[in-house]
């Protein structure tokens, strides 16, 4: 069902060796990050709302409460909203996200479930940082 929903949502089919591509482009009142797994582009839009990061994902947000912990920055999950309604934790999805740095590469972990439906999107590696001209 997950996987029905990630359909929907327009994220990409499960492919454990799929080409990711990341672009964020910097404003000083947020950062727009697209990913594209083997072609199909995803996009989201981070701004700070006090002590969170807020993922926008078009209707959908999530605060985030970034913290540091075994040498890596870890992602909490604290609310979800979609539109102006807060969903209640039962039907909130849970989420493990990290970055980190090793051996010079950006190194990452996404892991989005929904209650009841299962998995949603992960994605995980390393990243080679290229910074494009303005």
């Amino acid at each position: 069902m997950g996987g029905l929903l990630a359909l929907i949502m327009g994220l990409p089919k499960s492919n454990p060796v799929a080409e990711l591509v990341v672009v964020a482009w910097h404003f000083p009142d947020q950062i727009v990050w697209s990913r594209n797994f083997d072609g199909k582009t995803f996009e989201s839009t981070f701004k700070r709302d006090e002590d969170f990061l807020v993922e926008q994902m078009g209707p959908l947000s999530l605060y985030l409460q970034p913290m540091c912990e075994g040498g890596r920055l870890v992602y909490r999950l604290i609310a979800t909203q979609i539109g102006p309604i807060a969903l209640p934790r039962f039907f909130a999805p849970s989420m493990n996200a990290w970055e980190s740095e090793k051996d010079g590469k950006y190194a990452f972990e996404v892991d989005v479930s929904l209650p009841l439906l299962g998995r949603l999107v992960r994605y995980a590696g390393q990243l080679e940082l290229e910074q494009l001209a303005a």
